[in-house]
């Protein structure tokens, strides 16, 4: 079973829930450290491997979104000055989970609002 730890740096004893904490980090023992395998936020699941990870710029005036869904609750909006670090892919969902700045709330946004090279 993998190590889980919220989003606040405490680890979580039994199963995750929203009540506690918005995000869950899952890593996995490599027998010398503790590699990251996804988070869970509020409930959706982003997946680290098989995703594009780095710092990109927004292609536009872009909403960040509190789930991977046309329809979330908008967060904050950023324009195309503004670049994001990738965190990893909404599974089962075209969303990149992503946060805009060190200090600020970290969200989702549609994969096409990154202008990725």
């Amino acid at each position: 079973m993998p190590s889980v730890t919220c989003a606040c740096g405490r680890s979580v004893e039994g199963p995750p829930g929203d009540a506690v904490c918005p995000e869950y980090w899952f890593h996995t023992w490599t027998g010398t450290t503790y590699q990251r395998q996804w988070v869970e936020v509020h409930g959706f699941r982003v997946s680290f491997a098989d995703s594009v990870h780095g710092l990109y710029p927004l292609a536009g005036q872009t909403a960040l979104l509190a789930a991977p869904e046309a329809n979330a609750t908008v967060i904050e909006r950023y324009d195309a000055t503004t670049e994001v670090e990738i965190i990893g892919t909404a599974e089962n969902a075209d969303y990149y989970y992503v946060s805009p700045c060190n200090a600020c709330e970290s969200g989702f946004v549609r994969k096409a609002a990154v202008a990725i090279p």
